[in-house]
């Protein structure tokens, strides 16, 4: 009788299956089924023991930056939900608002403009940057309408007071 009470009354010279494990016992059937060796087939390919311990046996992994419980990644490697993505212009936000703004005051159109076609080289895809940059060239465009047709305005009020002799 074993330890723990289990009673084993299976032969020690057969295999959990009732087969003899005897090399003279097997025959090429059970020798495929169940190999005696299980590094027959690594070494019958020409692959090393020493070889094949790296295979078997990961390498270290730190638990805090693998795995399961690891924090979450960025693409660009930062850790955290408030990493900036690597193909986000930083002054992304700031040139939307600008080109906004510069439906109010002329100015910051331009600056929008200008800003945001440098931004737009470094940062082709970023979408805050391309709509900034459209509406300060749409807004810059369309101040410098008013400001021609107020211009035409006065020249013409001008010219009518000069015609009429006052």
């Amino acid at each position: 009788m074993q330890p723990g009470g289990f009673n084993d009354d299976r032969d020690p010279s057969t295999n959990p299956y009732g087969e003899s494990s005897g090399a003279d016992a097997q025959d090429s059937s059970s020798a495929d089924r169940f190999p005696s060796n299980p590094d027959a087939d690594r070494f019958s390919s020409g692959i090393s023991s020493d070889d094949s311990t790296e295979s078997r046996f990961p390498s270290q992994v730190n638990p805090q930056t693998s795995g399961p419980y690891a924090p979450p990644q960025t693409s660009a490697g930062l850790t955290g939900t408030g990493a900036a993505r690597t193909n986000e212009s930083p002054n992304g936000t700031a040139i939307l608002v600008m080109g906004i703004v510069g439906f109010f005051i002329c100015p910051v159109s331009l600056v929008a403009w200008i800003w945001g076609g440098m931004e737009r080289k470094n940062y082709p895809h970023d979408q805050n940057v391309k709509i900034g940059w459209i509406l300060g060239i749409v807004v810059t465009l369309l101040n410098l309408a008013a400001i021609a047709f107020v211009i035409l305005m006065f020249a013409g009020i001008f010219s009518m007071a000069i015609l009429s002799g006052q």
